[in-house]
């Protein structure tokens, strides 16, 4: 196996973790991702072996996907207006897509004038904050009604993310072909 290669996506739990925020609350889903990124990214900086860094990348992604379906489904409870939530969606879409292009930049300064694991404390000053503003800003919500839970579905989405970043996938050839990977 390709030593440089994470033979998984750990954060194939979106869809369980939405599900997770309709029956305990969203706003919960998202401190407990929030708390788990912050502490795990804090001790990823600090972490004195390559194995102990893989496992707090592993735990990254798992936390961070808590992330993305609470922030999403507190705007539809948020933002009643259409016309609001559509300014919100677009706001956090550029936000995200912003996050995405100046992180490796702001990464790379962050190499070149500290050491390595700086890009991990990136984020702490950050969540610190909203950490101390979000259980006073954001209203908690929950699906009053949920579906019932699908454990097929949920362990078919990560096997299917398992076999598709494996290095010997029969798909890895197409997905290179298309710039997907």
């Amino acid at each position: 196996m390709d030593r440089g290669h994470l033979p998984a996506d750990p954060g194939g739990p979106v869809d369980s973790h939405g599900s997770l925020g309709d029956r305990i609350g969203r706003r919960k889903i998202l401190l407990i991702g929030s708390v788990g990124f912050g502490v795990i990214s804090v001790l990823a900086a600090f972490a004195p072996t390559a194995e102990w860094l893989v496992a707090a990348r592993v735990g990254i992604a798992v936390f961070g996907s808590m992330l993305l379906p609470a922030t999403l489904s507190l705007m539809r409870t948020v933002f009643r207006d259409d016309h609001e939530r559509r300014l919100a969606i677009a706001i956090w879409t550029a936000g995200f897509s912003a996050g995405a292009a100046l992180g490796p930049i702001a990464g790379g300064f962050l190499l070149n004038h500290f050491w390595w694991g700086s890009v991990f404390l990136l984020a702490a000053p950050v969540l610190v904050a909203f950490l101390i503003s979000a259980p006073l800003l954001l209203p908690e919500s929950r699906d009053p009604n949920p579906g019932p839970v699908d454990p097929l579905s949920i362990v078919l989405a990560v096997l299917a993310m398992l076999r598709w970043s494996t290095p010997s996938s029969p798909w890895r050839p197409v997905a290179r072909c298309c710039r997907v990977c």
